[in-house]
């Protein structure tokens, strides 16, 4: 299937778009590095999100940060609540539980064509898919039709869809042992989701096999955003 073919199944699926890049606007000179199968989908629909918001691909030049590529991927938007390991990624997509879709760039300073699943607690990384249009047909059209995730669709029975500003989230989180249940289920910005994600996941990592999670303490930083601070103690 072509890419007219991806954008007309995503019509007849009533997929939130947005419009087609302009053409001859300059908007895609800085993503090059984006298979050109991509590009051919921003020139056509400049982000999208289906399956009642549960998974969305940014677009370039979007006005909301949490659909524009350049925005997302920007250290000073969430990136900076993570240590290094997002470093050689470009995230171009996630899911409403802030599980990410990436390029990741080679050592030779290239980027491999490959897309990347960060799952979401810790931004661990698997190879997904061998190339963009297998991403497109064999996952995000798979899921835009219905999702492949059994427990995001209990979510959708119950909450109904989400705003690609929002994330889901359970709290307690999973990465602290939270259960994934229903009733903990609540609406993030997902901006604030994936700060404090981070504020979990890195000193998690870093903690020795003897410490375990004593506390979880609020806090606002020098931004006014909230963070989270884990406290330790020894077994």
């Amino acid at each position: 299937m072509d890419v007219a073919g991806w954008v007309e199944l995503l019509r007849q699926m009533g997929a939130d778009k947005g419009p087609g890049l302009e053409p001859g606007s300059g908007q895609e000179a800085e993503f090059e590095m984006l298979p050109s199968s991509h590009l051919s989908l921003l020139r056509l629909i400049n982000g999208v999100t289906v399956y009642h918001g549960m998974y969305r691909l940014f677009g370039i030049g979007r006005s909301e940060p949490y659909l524009d590529m350049g925005s997302w991927n920007a250290k000073g938007t969430w990136r900076f609540a993570w240590d290094d390991r997002l470093e050689p990624y470009w995230i171009f997509g996630e899911t409403a539980w802030g599980d990410q879709y990436a390029y990741r760039r080679s050592e030779d300073g290239g980027w491999d064509r490959r897309v990347y699943f960060l799952e979401a607690n810790f931004m661990r990384a698997d190879v997904l898919v061998d190339s963009f249009e297998d991403f497109m047909e064999n996952d995000f059209l798979r899921n835009a039709r219905e999702s492949y995730d059994s427990f995001g669709r209990e979510v959708v029975k119950r909450h109904g869809a989400i705003s690609p500003a929002d994330h889901w989230v359970l709290s307690p989180s999973v990465a602290i042992g939270g259960p994934e249940d229903l009733d903990n289920i609540m609406k993030m910005r997902s901006i604030a989701a994936m700060i404090i994600a981070g504020d979990l996941a890195v000193p998690i990592d870093n903690s020795r096999d003897d410490e375990y999670v004593a506390a979880v303490i609020p806090w606002v930083d020098d931004a006014g955003r909230a963070r989270l601070k884990v406290s330790f103690e020894t077994e």
